[in-house]
């Protein structure tokens, strides 16, 4: 699936998530700490129709010229645990498509990359998908209904099953660059209701007006995956320290970036 303008760290180290499937990227000033050399690779298998993108680039550290040359002529293999395998094939420099395989909730998907020599594998298990009961326009109360609105989301947690979300927003069709993360720590088996607020190009938070078509994909991560995204949330919000981690990659070292298996749920709501 197509995510635009994905808000993911791609100085240094990383150009997010589409997770990943980008065809607009957000180019964030960041300082992270210089790193041995190797690739920034990522991409996702979801299980929503295909093909599935791996993007692959050159790291560099951050004093560093923000430019990531494109790694072409790699080997790239996505396999999972029933006997599917898939070799992608280089669309533009840098990408790769898959050509047949199927992501399906439970699978474990296993992704294998060789360059000059050296090879680097990522492994994801898809969570089952979680159905969104609803989404709603709501308003500030402290501004009545006249008020700058946001969107809600609710859905049901699984009961008895360890779960991670991430929230992403569509708003007239494009995909916003926030970074929503959910988890069911304290709220197992339980109804979750939560706001997704945006940044607007003003500084403040995005707004609606009538008309605009407002769609929410919940996306159950593993917690590998959600722990990536904490990292690349941390980093991108200002952290304080003055040598700050690179998030935690489930990539074989030296590569940096995520490689996720994750379902998708929808609803979509036309703001009144």
């Amino acid at each position: 699936m197509e995510m635009k303008c994905i808000r993911f760290a791609y100085i240094a180290f990383v150009l997010a998530l589409s997770f990943l499937f980008s065809s607009c990227e957000k180019v964030i000033d960041l300082k992270l700490k210089n790193s041995d050399a190797g690739i920034v690779i990522e991409g996702a298998v979801t299980d929503q129709p295909g093909p599935y993108r791996i993007k692959i680039s050159r790291k560099v550290n951050f004093d560093q010229p923000n430019v990531f040359p494109s790694v072409s002529g790699a080997s790239v293999i996505i396999s999972d645990n029933i006997g599917s395998r898939d070799t992608l094939k280089e669309v533009r420099p840098g990408v790769y498509e898959t050509q047949s395989i199927v992501g399906v909730a439970g699978n474990t998907y296993t992704l294998s990359v060789g360059d000059q020599g050296n090879t680097y594998t990522g492994q994801s298990v898809m969570p089952s998908p979680v159905i969104i009961d609803s989404i709603s326009i709501d308003y500030f109360l402290f501004g009545g209904p006249d008020s700058a609105k946001f969107v809600k989301v609710t859905f049901k947690d699984p009961e008895g099953v360890k779960n991670y979300y991430r929230i992403l927003e569509v708003f007239n069709g494009d995909t916003l660059n926030g970074i929503h993360l959910e988890d069911d720590n304290f709220r197992d088996g339980q109804r979750i209701t939560q706001p997704v607020f945006e940044d607007g190009e003003d500084g403040n938070f995005q707004t609606f007006k009538s008309g605009d078509v407002v769609t929410i994909l919940l996306l159950s991560i593993d917690e590998n995956t959600y722990k990536y995204l904490r990292g690349v949330e941390a980093v991108t919000d200002g952290g304080q320290s003055s040598s700050p981690a690179n998030p935690p990659s489930n990539l074989s070292r030296p590569a940096l970036g995520c490689f996720s298996a994750h379902a998708v749920t929808s609803r979509t709501i036309i703001v009144k």
